[in-house]
Order: structure tokens, then C-alpha cells, then sequence
């Protein structure tokens, strides 16, 4: 099993987050009380998410992720397995 395959939970929550997060905008444009509090707002929230996924992108990126993870069988004589 590659190791890419621990990313899938991930960007799940990440496309559920942006769904959200687009509804979250959409009505603090629309209903927002006062202009620079509604601004200010989104302002720090699109920042703070910015900086999540800068931060994440940072961490992952010197990850190989092509490495196989699973049981290391190679030491082992399995019948009918390793000959």
C-alpha cells in the first residue's frame, strides 16, 4: 500500500472544510452587520486558513511519498510465498 493513500482522509476533510468555507464567506459578505467588522473578519479567517495549509505544505513536502508501507516479509520463508 503506498504511502499517498494516508493523504485521502485529509483531502476529504480539506474539500468538506472548503465547502463550508465557502458558505461561511458567502454569508459574511451577504449579512454582515458592519463593514469593517464583517471585513475584518474574513480578512483573518482567509489568513488563518492560508497559513494552515502553507504550514501543511511545508511538512509534507520532503515526505516520499511513493514509500510502500505494509509488512516487511523479505526476512521471513513463508510456504509458497518466498522460494
Amino acid at each position: 500500500m503506498p504511502l499517498w493513500i494516508l493523504l485521502t482522509p485529509y483531502a476529504l476533510f480539506l474539500a468538506i472544510f472548503g465547502i463550508f468555507s465557502l458558505v461561511d464567506l458567502y454569508h459574511a459578505v451577504r449579512f454582515r452587520s458592519g463593514f469593517f467588522s464583517g471585513l475584518f473578519l474574513v480578512v483573518f479567517y482567509l489568513a488563518g486558513t492560508a497559513s494552515i495549509l502553507y504550514v501543511t505544505a511545508v511538512l509534507l513536502s520532503p515526505v516520499d511519498w511513493s514509500t510502500r508501507i505494509g509488512p516487511d516479509l523479505s526476512g521471513y520463508r513463508l510456504p509458497g510465498i518466498n522460494r
